[in-house]
């Protein structure tokens, strides 16, 4: 009883930092805001505040905010304002984190429809006004974060050439993503889309029983690494240098949605990620120009950018969690269940880690006052 209470004061009591972080997530269909949650726990937990506020979850971003149609849903869209407006929030905020411009689409607001179809985009995307507002601030030396999906579709092909070029990444036009089932059978997480494609590229009906990882490109390819036959391990690997400055583990399970990227110009690669591949495997990479070994996260030599190839901010931890110093480390001490679809593994002993070490070295060089 005790043990809670001290740990909370003890984060109650350590010294407000603070941080104004220009959070953009476009893919809020409902109120679990999973998509940015894991920030803001981090934010709350490290003690970081906006107007010396903690972060809310539901209003401390740019993007969607959902009810229960589309209509009578806001949007916070940096389109609408004025030029005195944008320069505002240039000033204003220290560093911006783009959590998922992946957006919202007809059948997420429509019962009747299957959110695992392609519908029609409602919002989304990257846009010229987000680039120039996140470049303006590369230019002001302050921090960028981006993640998974922020230069994939539906941001157009125009802003992602210009984003790449810009940030010194370049997306080879994959996506993936591991499944403990493959078998149709066992799990309703296979998207129908995911199907149909894999039917009209191999011809062929989808047959896999073993859990695995399906790739797909933004051109219409898709091919299957299953656990047993193309894989050794059924789910990706991230693997860190040992002993690196990060504080990073060697290697972590890593089991949702990832993309190909890969650094340009003088960007460096913090961490790999590793698919375990027999020959077989191997073969089916080769024949795409891809490998088993490519970047999860990149970075500039400065440390004011960071890619994370992967969807690393999509979970779902407990934000009443964040209020009790402390808690992280307790839980990375102890071991989660060995299911290989279990997430919560990665954001305590990777996403919680890496975060943290950008926004605290971040703050203290450049912010604190």
């Amino acid at each position: 009883m005790f043990i809670p209470l001290y740990s909370f004061l003890f984060w109650l009591f350590t010294p407000k930092k603070e941080l104004h972080t220009l959070i953009i997530d476009k893919t809020v269909s409902v109120p679990t805001y999973q998509e940015h949650r894991s920030l803001d726990w981090v934010l709350n937990n490290k003690r970081f505040v906006i107007n010396n506020k903690t972060y809310t979850v539901n209003k401390d971003y740019f993007g969607i905010h959902p009810a229960k149609t589309f209509r009578t849903s806001k949007i916070d869209e940096f389109s609408k304002f004025t030029k005195a407006q944008t320069d505002s929030i240039l000033q204003y905020y220290d560093m911006a984190y783009v959590a998922d411009a992946y957006g919202v689409y007809v059948n997420d607001y429509n019962n009747q429809n299957d959110e695992s179809e392609f519908s029609r985009v409602l919002y989304g995307g990257f846009s010229l006004k987000n680039f120039e507002i996140l470049k303006t601030m590369k230019d002001m030396n302050k921090l960028v974060v981006m993640e998974f999906n922020t230069i994939a579709p539906p941001t157009s092909t125009k802003i992602r050439k210009i984003t790449e070029k810009e940030f010194g990444i370049k997306w080879s036009g994959w996506t993936g993503r591991y499944f403990q089932s493959l078998d149709t059978l066992k799990t309703d997480e296979i998207p129908r889309w995911m199907l149909r494609n894999y039917r009209h590229v191999h011809k062929k009906d989808w047959n896999f029983s073993n859990a695995g990882i399906v790739l797909v490109s933004n051109w219409g390819d898709i091919f299957v690494l299953e656990d047993g036959k193309e894989l050794t391990f059924q789910d990706p690997m991230i693997v860190s240098y040992k002993n690196n400055e990060y504080h990073l583990p060697v290697n972590i399970h890593y089991p949702f949605w990832f993309d190909i990227t890969y650094p340009k110009n003088e960007n460096k690669v913090l961490s790999y990620y590793h698919l375990k591949t027999t020959e077989l495997g191997d073969s089916l990479l080769y024949s795409r120009k891809l490998a088993n070994v490519f970047p999860a996260v990149i970075y500039s030599p400065n440390k004011k950018f960071y890619y994370f190839c992967g969807d690393f901010s999509d979970n779902t931890p407990s934000l009443l969690a964040s209020y009790f110093k402390g808690f992280a480390p307790l839980r990375r001490f102890f071991n989660f269940t060995a299911n290989p679809g279990e997430r919560l593994s990665f954001f305590y002993k990777y996403y919680d880690v890496i975060v943290s070490k950008i926004l605290n070295d971040y703050y203290d060089e450049n912010v604190k006052k």
